[in-house]
């Protein structure tokens, strides 16, 4: 695409070259590409944003991976190797892909914390617990309302908070609200927000917000860190592909695991547990912030080793097949 940004600023100071195509074609950029002599090529939308997995399709580099920003295959076996962790693809998982799965553990993210962040905002102890979720719109459906209606019903004094993308329309407020209603969710005590107008806004937001619920079975991942990082606890459900354990990998990272659930009612649960516990809400609000500075998710240098180390695992591995087919 050709947004620059502040991220695209960030990074470009961190690069030998750099060039910015915004206008060419996948072929056109995998030329490009050719022409610097690449070795390995590393996109990071999948199939979000296709230009990247089309740009590779064309081999413009001996290897190529894709990473962090699509949490599933990218149905070609011309990317060699997908970036995933123990948590989120355990098992037989790369049965399922086209990809080697290369295991990039204790977790296959690293997170930076917002410059935009405030202090961990202080929450009331003595009002009704506040559960949120600030995940996507489009990551809600109808089992996870029905199972936000079963934490509402097992905490009877409280509420939910929903702050989303896609609502910033009075129409969108009002054609969610009917959904939720519609999928059983009691929406006298829920209040349903659009997205705000920055992100130091939508982070304070947090302070209103007691514990998190993430979605399922498309798990929050960037919401999820945000979450933590603002003191607030999140619960997840886990399931049985990548898309549904990026949320088990995050609180894996944190020490967090007491906030998996492995059914419906075991997520209706472990909600109704923590928040009947108000004191360890108040400390988990206290301290998840230094929590996850601390953990291996926030450990910019030894995530950088252990990328730098597959990157030179991959390299190794085509470069004996090359003499292997040569020979």
């Amino acid at each position: 695409g050709g947004v620059e940004d502040s991220m695209t600023k960030r990074l470009r100071q961190h690069t030998h070259a750099w060039q910015h195509m915004p206008h060419e074609s996948s072929e056109q950029i995998a030329r490009g590409v050719l022409r610097a002599n690449i070795d390995i090529a590393i996109e990071l939308a999948g199939l979000t944003d296709t230009l990247g997995v089309c740009t590779l399709a064309h081999q413009p580099a001996p290897v190529a991976v894709t990473a962090i920003g699509y949490p599933n295959t990218c149905g070609t076996a011309r990317i060699h190797a997908r970036v995933v962790d123990s948590a989120t693809d355990p098992g037989d998982a790369d049965c399922d892909a086209m990809e080697s799965l290369f295991c990039l553990d204790p977790c296959f993210l690293c997170y930076s914390p917002p410059i935009e962040a405030s202090a961990v905002p202080t929450r009331d102890s003595s009002r009704p617990i506040t559960f949120g979720s600030f995940n996507a719109a489009h990551k809600l459906n109808r089992e996870i309302v029905q199972v936000w209606a079963g934490v509402l019903e097992a905490v009877p004094t409280s509420t939910l908070l929903l702050k989303a993308s896609g609502l910033q329309e009075s129409n969108a407020l009002e054609d969610a609200s009917r959904r939720l209603a519609a999928w059983g969710l009691p929406m006298h005590r829920v209040r349903v927000v659009p997205a705000t107008r920055s992100r130091a806004e939508h982070l304070a937001m947090y302070g209103h917000v007691d514990i998190a619920l993430d979605t399922f079975p498309y798990h929050g991942t960037t919401t999820t860190c945000e979450a933590l990082y603002m003191g607030t606890p999140v619960i997840t459900l886990a399931g049985d592909r990548h898309v549904s354990r990026v949320g088990v990998s995050l609180l894996r990272a944190v020490g967090l695991t007491e906030f998996i659930a492995t059914s419906p009612q075991d997520y209706v649960r472990i909600a109704a547990d923590l928040a009947a516990e108000r004191p360890r809400v108040a400390t988990l609000h206290a301290s998840l912030r230094d929590r996850l500075l601390a953990s291996a998710l926030c450990d910019e240098r030894a995530y950088g080793e252990r990328f730098a180390a597959m990157l030179r695992s991959l390299w190794l591995r085509q470069c004996e097949k090359s003499a292997t087919s040569a020979g």
